[in-house]
């Protein structure tokens, strides 16, 4: 995988403006665990193709993985920049549960977990880490746990139901930890 690295970077030596040469360098870099010249990469993307978001959404997950997943104050341009233009970008919403998890910040930790997830996660071993970040972050938060589906859409019982049409009422219980 270096050997793919220096041929990349010797063609956009040649060929600077080559976006997608740009994107592979960065991506074979996060495969290498050279996060910092990953970011570099994923920079001359974004520079090159302003609107696109992506480009800073990969780069602030190189820095934040190269800054040993601390949220920097560089890490945080990046990620302001990119909630500005879309404010429930997942990746970036993710990032930032896991930072908040880590330090300590469970009921912010519970917020961005249940944000990505009312986004909708198809991939279900990543759902299901999500669901269990959420949990474990509203437990160690001291929240009652949530009720029904963490993720977009009404509660499985509920969404079964067959609509008669007439008037109709949906009912949640919730037991206490002692009725339990």
């Amino acid at each position: 995988m270096g050997d793919l690295e220096g041929r990349l970077a010797a063609r956009l030596a040649r060929s600077p403006d080559d976006l997608d040469g740009w994107f592979l360098l960065g991506r074979t870099r996060m495969q290498l665990e050279n996060f910092e010249g990953a970011a570099v990469a994923f920079a001359e993307v974004a520079a090159r193709a302003p609107a696109v978001i992506g480009p800073r959404v990969y780069q602030a997950q190189a820095l934040y993985l190269a800054d040993e997943r601390v949220v920097t104050p560089r890490v945080r341009a990046l990620i302001d920049a990119v909630l500005t233009r879309e404010p429930e970008q997942s990746t970036i919403l993710e990032l930032l549960a896991m930072d908040a998890f880590q330090n300590r910040r469970f009921e912010d930790a519970a917020d961005y977990f249940r944000r990505v997830l009312a986004g909708g996660v198809e991939d279900a071993p990543r759902r299901a880490f999500l669901e269990d970040g959420l949990a474990r972050s509203r437990e160690l938060a001291g929240l009652p746990a949530a009720v029904g589906p963490t993720s977009a859409g009404p509660p499985p019982m509920l969404a079964s139901t067959p609509d008669t049409g007439g008037p109709s009422i949906d009912v949640a219980v919730v037991l206490s930890a002692a009725a339990r």
